[in-house]
């Protein structure tokens, strides 16, 4: 099973787009663990929609501590290598590939990519 840790601005643009965000994973990964640290589950909360966060609960993701409150901090931190990181962020794109992080993103609005 693949570890698969959500950015917010991943699964904002998903649920904006209409982009069945596990069945998406599961197709690309197979099984996956959906996680998030805990900064980033609040930050989704704050900023997405009711159907966001919704979608959201209902898949139950495994919720990660981090020392870090500020999101793209605890994604770098709570991210081991061989764990998949899905966000939009290009600076976090960035940090993460220097970390050995593999990372997915959603592309042309459609379909989540690993890239």
């Amino acid at each position: 099973m693949v570890r698969v840790i959500l950015d917010a601005s991943f699964v904002i643009s998903c649920v904006d787009a209409r982009v069945d965000l596990l069945s998406e994973l599961q197709r690309v990964f197979g099984n996956v663990d959906v996680c998030m640290p805990v900064c980033v589950f609040e930050e989704v909360e704050r900023n997405g929609s009711k159907l966001c966060i919704s979608i959201l609960e209902s898949m139950k993701p495994k919720l990660l501590v981090a020392t870090s409150i500020q999101g793209d901090d605890a994604l770098v931190e709570t991210a081991r290598k061989g764990d998949i990181v899905a966000t939009m962020d290009k600076e976090l794109k960035e940090r993460l590939r220097e970390k050995g992080v593999r990372l997915v993103t959603l592309r042309q609005k459609k379909y989540v990519e690993e890239v």
